[in-house]
């Protein structure tokens, strides 16, 4: 089974396949064996491919699980082929990370469904409901997760992703956020946008989004808060 939608991905993000290589310390080649589906990838390379890929190392274990459990059904092991015990799991395995449905369902999941323009929706402080909690926000103290609405971060966040949040994780220029900002009416939950942090001034907030693609501002005594996005999940 093809990784086709890593390369997708990569152009999303406007990462190219040699700067991927590059992070990883491989030939490019191996990148496009990588999306085509005819190498795996190591263990000693997700986390720096997840960071590349904006994902948590879960979410892109999860997306190459296929390749590899298919890869292993048709690879019979010489071990069990000549009576012998199994081996120990090598250095490149990857099944000791936890899948799907094996982690706990305590990460609460913040907004409303009401859409807005560029991507606004309210946050309101209510849980609507709760997601997965990873091993990489498991001891993350106020982490959550917020659904993507409407298409203004498109291509590189779809509208239905979840997106998981850790507030404490410091923001980098072109970090993915999601930003609070008041709203007008003073006894209104704030607003919250995801969007591509690019600066602060002592005076404003600049972010940047996709589509269309245009820089937004906000002074910042309207700006309550700017999370990091640590990684997504196609729900």
């Amino acid at each position: 089974m093809s990784n086709e939608w890593i390369g997708t991905r990569l152009k999303g993000l406007r990462v190219t396949k040699g700067s991927l290589a590059k992070s990883l310390g491989i030939d490019p080649a191996r990148v496009s064996e990588i999306i085509g589906g005819r190498r795996n990838v190591q263990v000693s390379e997700v986390p720096v491919m997840a960071e590349i890929l904006q994902m948590t190392t879960e979410e892109l274990v999860a997306r190459l699980a296929p390749h590899r459990t298919s890869a292993a059904a048709e690879t019979p092991r010489p071990d069990a082929a000549a009576g012998r015990p199994p081996l120990a799991p090598s250095s490149g395995t990857l099944a000791s990370l936890p899948q799907t449905g094996q982690m706990p369902r305590n990460l609460p999941i913040y907004g409303s469904a009401r859409g807005g323009i560029d991507g606004a929706f309210e946050m309101n402080g209510q849980s609507m409901d709760y997601a997965e909690r990873p091993p990489s926000l498991a001891a993350a103290r106020n982490a959550y997760a917020v659904y993507v609405q409407g298409d203004s971060m498109w291509p590189r966040f779809e509208p239905g992703w979840l997106l998981h949040v850790n507030p404490n994780r410091p923001v980098r220029k072109g970090d993915n956020v999601v930003v609070q900002v008041k709203a007008a009416d003073e006894h209104s939950p704030p607003l919250a946008y995801v969007k591509v942090y690019e600066c602060s001034t002592p005076t404003k907030l600049v972010v940047s989004q996709f589509n269309p693609q245009k820089s937004m501002e906000w002074p910042l005594d309207e700006v309550v808060s700017i999370h990091r996005v640590v990684g997504i999940a196609e729900m």
